[in-house]
């Protein structure tokens, strides 16, 4: 048997067309922890590809502005590779 664990909310600025994507959540945490960042901006294209996180500052980005979000400046990149929901 095993446990889904706590739940724990995000606070998030979202922009663009919604979608539904799922990661483990070993390398998600892994991937949060290893930015050593209060912000991350997460870059999606569809549910099936895989994500790119990076760390943020307050002044990255424009969340709510039309086209491709500006990537930040960083040598640090993490790719998260989603997985498969069912149905």
């Amino acid at each position: 048997m095993t446990s889904a664990g706590p739940k724990r909310n995000l606070a998030v600025d979202f922009s663009g067309d919604p979608l539904t994507i799922a990661f483990n959540p070993t390398y998600l945490t892994d991937g949060l922890g290893s930015l050593h960042s209060e912000r991350v901006t997460f870059g999606f294209t569809t549910p099936s590809r895989p994500a790119v996180l990076r760390p943020s500052g307050e002044d990255d980005g424009s969340v709510g502005a039309s086209g491709p979000f500006p990537a930040a400046q960083t040598d640090y990149v993490y790719l998260l590779m989603p997985v498969r929901l069912p149905g």
